[in-house]
């Protein structure tokens, strides 16, 4: 079951989401190794929420550009679509300064679903954070954690 509570950033300025974004941690323990690396996103947001991106990223050794990925935004919820409309994300922005960080919280449970139809059960949070600089420097990268885990303590690891 996936949290309650979670809020999303208010009032946010979709034109300066435009831009260059790479995502520097992200949570998937399920599957690591098909965790994106060297994720890099490029944003064009107008007004009114909608936008299109180029996505970049390594998974397993293999690199995929994704071109035209289009989608809108509701209040703080980015809505994606993958694949024309074949594969949809949605991504809740919690938090960002727009010029040097932004934080996000996703995620996906199926449970109703795999108990109606006998199938196995996914369950997936995941947390991004993602900077403007590709090159972050890993004290800025603890002070961005440090407030995401601030807005998801639900996501602290067992010490």
């Amino acid at each position: 079951m996936c949290p309650e509570g979670i809020v999303g950033k208010a009032d946010l300025e979709y034109t300066r989401l435009s831009g260059d974004w790479f995502l520097h941690r992200t949570d998937e323990p399920l599957i690591p190794e098909m965790l994106p690396r060297c994720h890099h996103c490029s944003l064009l947001v107008d007004d009114e929420g909608e936008f299109v991106a180029t996505e970049e990223m390594e998974i397993s050794d293999k690199l995929f550009i994704l071109e035209n990925v289009t989608g809108e935004f509701n209040g703080s919820l980015m809505e994606v679509d993958f694949f024309g409309s074949k594969m949809q994300v949605q991504f809740e922005v919690l938090d960002t300064d727009y010029d040097n960080f932004m934080i996000g919280y996703e995620c996906f449970d199926n449970m109703q679903f795999a108990l109606e139809n006998d199938v196995e059960p996914v369950h997936i949070i995941t947390m991004g954070i993602a900077t403007r600089n590709p090159d972050e420097s890993p004290e800025k990268l603890a002070e961005f954690e440090a407030k995401a885990l601030q807005l998801m303590p639900f996501l602290k690891k067992e010490e």
